[in-house]
C-alpha cells in the first residue's frame, strides 16, 4: 500500500541515532517512490552516513538494511502527504530521487547539529535557519527535504536548532501518519 511520495521515519538503533534523537522522536527519514516498471517496484530512498543517497529494495528494509544480512531492526513510522501527489509530482520526486543518488553524505552537518543542539540547550537561544542544503553533501532530512522541494512542497524545520531534522519535518501538518513499520533486529 506504498505510494511515492509517502516518508518513513525511523527510531535509531545505532550511536549515531540515538545522538540525532536528542533533537527528537526521529533519528533517521528516507521517501518512498513506487518504480514505473511492471511490477511496481518499492523503493526507500536516503542519504545514508557510510554511502550517501540511495535507492534500495523495501525488502531491504527487513533483509539486508547494512548490507550485512541483518534488517533495519528498529521502529519506523510512514506518513503520507494529505494532498495526494499528482502523477507530474510523482515522477517528478522519481527524476530528483534519481538526481541526487550518489551524492555524498554529510558528517560535517551532523556535527554541526549536535553543537547547535548544545548551543541551544546551554544558551536557551534559538538558533538562526539553516536555509539550503548542498546538493554534494546531504543528511537524510536534507535530501527529503529537497526531493519535496522539487514538487513545490515543504516540510518544517525545527525552530530551536534552526535546522531541518526527522523530527521536525515529522511534525508537519500536511503529513499523516499512515502504517508502523516493526523492524526486527537482525
Amino acid at each position: 500500500q506504498a505510494q511515492t511520495g509517502d516518508l518513513i521515519f525511523f527510531h535509531g538503533t545505532t550511536s549515531m541515532g540515538r545522538v540525532i534523537e536528542l533533537t527528537g522522536l526521529y533519528s533517521h527519514v528516507a521517501m518512498v517512490i513506487i518504480l514505473p516498471d511492471s511490477e511496481k517496484t518499492v523503493l526507500v530512498c536516503e542519504a545514508q552516513q557510510s554511502v550517501g543517497v540511495r535507492c534500495i529494495t523495501v525488502e531491504r528494509l527487513f533483509t539486508d538494511y547494512w548490507a550485512d544480512n541483518k534488517s533495519f531492526g528498529g521502529r519506523a513510522f510512514v506518513f503520507r502527504p494529505r494532498q495526494p501527489l499528482s502523477l507530474v509530482e510523482q515522477d517528478t520526486l522519481y527524476r530528483s530521487a534519481i538526481n541526487l543518488m550518489g551524492s555524498l553524505y554529510s558528517n560535517d552537518h551532523i556535527k554541526k547539529m549536535v553543537l547547535r543542539w548544545i548551543d541551544y540547550h546551554l544558551s536557551h537561544h534559538d538558533q538562526r535557519p539553516i536555509l539550503e542544503p548542498e546538493y554534494n553533501h546531504l543528511v537524510c532530512s536534507e535530501a527529503t527535504l529537497l526531493w519535496f522541494h522539487s514538487i513545490n512542497r515543504t516540510l518544517p524545520y525545527d525552530l530551536h536548532y534552526g535546522d531541518y531534522t526527522p523530527s521536525s519535518e515529522a511534525t508537519s501538518e500536511d503529513l499523516d501518519v499512515t502504517a508502523e513499520l516493526s523492524l526486527p533486529a537482525g
